[in-house]
């Protein structure tokens, strides 16, 4: 258990330096900023239509507005100015 945890620990440093390392070299892969927009619109809607289900309608709303800002991110850098 110790040893699958110290690898576990292992991975996610390096998954910490990389993270750090795209937020100094964005310019690297700007490619991936619309790519977490479109997921995260995805998710917005996903989430938004869950709680139409419960009938949570604050919640939802935030949601859809999430959604809307993601999606209106996704269209600027895949349609307005291209990369």
């Amino acid at each position: 258990m110790n040893v699958l945890l110290g690898i576990l620990q292992g991975l996610l440093g390096v998954l910490y330096l990389v993270g750090g390392g795209m937020k100094v070299f964005m310019w690297t892969f700007p490619i991936l900023t619309p790519i977490a927009a479109i997921g995260l619109a995805v998710e917005g809607v996903l989430f938004a239509g869950l709680h139409y289900k419960y009938a949570e309608r604050s919640p939802m709303m935030f949601s859809l507005v999430l959604a809307a800002l993601a999606a209106f991110v996704a269209y600027g850098r895949f349609v307005l100015t291209p990369l």
